[in-house]
Formats: C-alpha cells, sequence, structure tokens
C-alpha cells in the first residue's frame, strides 16, 4: 500500500522501516525517525555507569548476534515479544547458530509456563520446541521457566473493577506467579551457578504462594484504582522449584 513519508531525510535525521506481525497475524509497518548522531548508549546510563557494555542486536538477523555475542562465554536468551511461532523458532535458531559460530557452551534460556500440549495459549509450541531443541545440543544449558506475571495486574486493576471480572478464567484453580524484576535477578543467578547451569534441566520460577480468583478479587476490591502495588503481589524472596 503506497504512502508518503512524514519528513523528509537530511545530514541529522535517518529513518528506519520495522515490520513485524501482530498476535493475530496482521502485519504491522512503520518508519522509526531519529537523529544520526544520537548516542544509543545514552539510553542506558545506569548500566554503563556499572561498566557494563550495550550491544545492538536483531534476533531475525544472524550477523548482528555473531557480531554482538564476540568474545562472551555464557548468553541469557530472553525471547522477543513476537506473537509468530515461526519467528520465535526463527530467532531461537538464529541465536544457536551465532553461539556455535563464537564457540558459546552456556545458555540460560527464558521460557513460559504454558507449554502443555493441550495448551491453546498461541505460543505454547514455542515453548514445548525450546526444551526439546535444547536437548538435542551439547550446550550446558538452563531453562528458566517464568510462571504468570504479576506486573500487568496492577496498569490492570482500573479495567477490572470497571468489567468486575478477572482475566484468568480458571475457575477455582490457584494461579502462580512473578515479578519481572524477580524473574530477571533468578537468570541472572542462574547464569552464575555452574551446577544450576551445568544441569541441562527446567527450572519454575514462580513464588511462595499461588492465588485463586477471589483471592485476588478480595485484594482488588481492598485498594482503590491505581492503588495496588506489586509489594501486594510479591514475595520478598524468589525460589527455585525443580521441574
Amino acid at each position: 500500500m503506497p504512502y508518503g513519508y512524514i519528513t523528509k531525510l537530511g545530514d541529522k535525521l535517518t529513518r528506519e522501516h520495522v515490520r513485524y506481525n501482530n498476535r493475530y497475524g496482521i502485519a504491522i509497518a512503520a518508519d522509526i525517525y531519529y537523529a544520526k548522531d544520537k548516542d544509543k548508549n545514552a539510553k542506558y546510563p545506569a548500566l554503563i555507569n556499572e561498566g557494563l557494555e550495550i550491544r545492538e542486536i536483531d534476533f531475525q538477523n544472524r550477523a548482528s548476534l555473531e557480531k554482538a555475542f564476540a568474545g562472551i562465554d555464557t548468553f541469557v536468551y530472553v525471547a522477543s515479544k513476537t506473537y509468530s511461532v515461526f519467528d520465535r523458532v526463527g530467532e531461537l535458531e538464529n541465536v544457536l547458530a551465532a553461539m556455535k559460530t563464537n564457540g558459546i557452551k552456556n545458555l540460560v534460556a527464558m521460557s513460559f509456563i504454558a507449554d502443555q500440549e493441550d495448551n491453546p495459549f498461541v505460543m505454547s509450541p514455542f515453548y514445548g520446541y525450546l526444551p526439546r531443541r535444547l536437548a538435542g545440543t551439547d550446550l550446558n544449558y538452563a531453562i528458566a521457566k517464568n510462571s504468570l506475571y504479576a506486573d500487568p495486574l496492577v496498569p490492570y486493576l482500573p479495567e477490572l473493577i470497571e468489567r468486575k471480572g478477572l482475566i484468568y478464567q480458571v475457575g477455582k484453580q490457584a494461579m502462580s506467579f512473578i515479578t519481572l524484576e524477580d524473574s530477571a535477578e533468578a537468570m541472572a543467578t542462574m547464569a552464575l551457578n555452574k551446577d544450576v547451569l551445568n544441569s541441562r534441566r527446567t527450572y519454575l520460577l514462580t513464588q511462595r504462594r499461588s492465588y485463586t480468583m477471589p483471592e485476588l478479587g478480595a485484594m482488588g476490591k481492598t485498594s482503590a484504582p491505581g492503588q495496588l502495588s506489586i509489594d501486594d503481589l510479591r514475595n520478598a524472596e524468589n525460589y527455585l522449584e525443580v521441574k
């Protein structure tokens, strides 16, 4: 479909075209304009101040992965947010190929609890593929299987109150949650633990307790919109449970 550009390019302005498929398989395309002299590292001053190096990657571009992986011995793979199973499988294959090119033998891979054979979640096939694919390699690896993310419950609270219903229709069953912060800390810990890293096993990341729908509903009723915090949904200590 033809369209006009927002503005002309110049000495200080460049344009990048991006395209991806959303969760419904609809192609989304856009043009991103940014300054040519922009220092991309400036977005991560806290990391840079800690002496960390920022490397740009594109999961769909194997050459960019091979360049970014140079000189490292362990890779923590947090998948992209694409809802295309084929794209996700392709990016995993690119990661494994780039690791092989650079001689990287250690991997921590993020997974998700929705990996059952009969799970209708759109990305469930990928999470079923991941452990089987890694089992066929000679890598030292550990898979971090996240439970449901607690973080979205906070911004969703006003909508849930308005709908008078919760987004998880699981009846009387209890659900386990994990926060993004705890998940990140757990995966970093796994990458630094040689016994875990060499185990070639799956680890479930979750809180100490699970919540039923009535319990989550009661938590929402006692909080005004916007007042529910992550601390209401998390425990101070995260733990690993072997599958």
